[in-house]
């Protein structure tokens, strides 16, 4: 009984956070309608509750949604099963295919992952201190070729995976005009990683964003030594956000 409230506890925080502030959709939509466009095919890695996926569809994008944990998959299925719009797959994304086994946090599951690593790095910031991950699941995992070859070449690619960005880009072998990916400031080397694979791919830009502010810290775009330096500037205790990459 207590492992059932402590899931569905963790279902509502969720949505609490992602669905339900007022205002967010129409933040969420003036922010991505900067760069998506009506027919772009858009990767959602890390859909969680589908609040980004509902808003790229509103913008008439066609969503591969992918989520690796049950609830949220189910979740997503009920709540796109009639929206022509929105794929949704349970999987993983990584560096080669086959299954994974993702560490789930049934009390603060946005921080589920598949990087035991990751678990220790960020437990050197007391924000994650008291965070348990208390069970496994397993998961299909793919490449980003593999869904491109399934899918086609995306317009934008989000990656949200916990400390598995490093991984999900590393199956990736052909430039994509915009990927955005998470950075934490105690674990910016992980990013600084994903900014260098990156730029091993094609020739791009940087900006970034702070947690869910929903734009971006500079009105301009930065060449990777600049954003390197910026995250190695970021204080250890500073907020986290999103790294934004554009092919230019």
């Amino acid at each position: 009984m207590l492992k059932y409230f402590s899931s569905q506890w963790g279902m509502f925080r969720s949505l609490a956070i992602y669905r339900w502030i007022p205002g967010r959709k129409r933040r969420l939509s003036r922010f991505y309608g900067k760069f998506i466009d009506s027919g772009d095919l858009c990767f959602d890695l890390g859909c969680h509750v589908g609040s980004r996926a509902a808003v790229w569809a509103k913008l008439g994008a066609q969503v591969v949604a992918i989520e690796p944990q049950q609830k949220f998959f189910q979740l997503l299925i009920k709540r796109f099963s009639n929206n022509r719009s929105i794929e949704v797959l349970r999987a993983a994304i990584g560096q080669q295919n086959g299954e994974a086994s993702i560490l789930v946090s049934d009390q603060t599951p946005t921080v589920s992952t598949l990087s035991e690593a990751w678990i220790e790095d960020v437990q050197r910031d007391r924000r994650f201190g008291k965070i348990k991950w208390n069970r496994r699941e397993n998961v299909p995992l793919y490449t980003l070729d593999h869904l491109i070859k399934a899918y086609g070449r995306p317009a934008f690619c989000k990656i949200d995976v916990e400390g598995y960005e490093e991984e999900v880009l590393q199956g990736l072998t052909e430039p994509l005009p915009m990927v955005s990916f998470e950075y934490i400031p105690v674990t910016k080397d992980r990013a600084i990683r994903c900014i260098d694979y990156l730029s091993g791919l094609g020739d791009y830009v940087f900006n970034w964003s702070q947690t869910e502010s929903m734009r971006f810290q500079s009105g301009r775009w930065f060449s990777r030594d600049e954003m390197v330096a910026v995250l190695k500037a970021l204080p250890l205790k500073d907020k986290s956000g999103d790294i934004y990459a554009c092919l230019v």
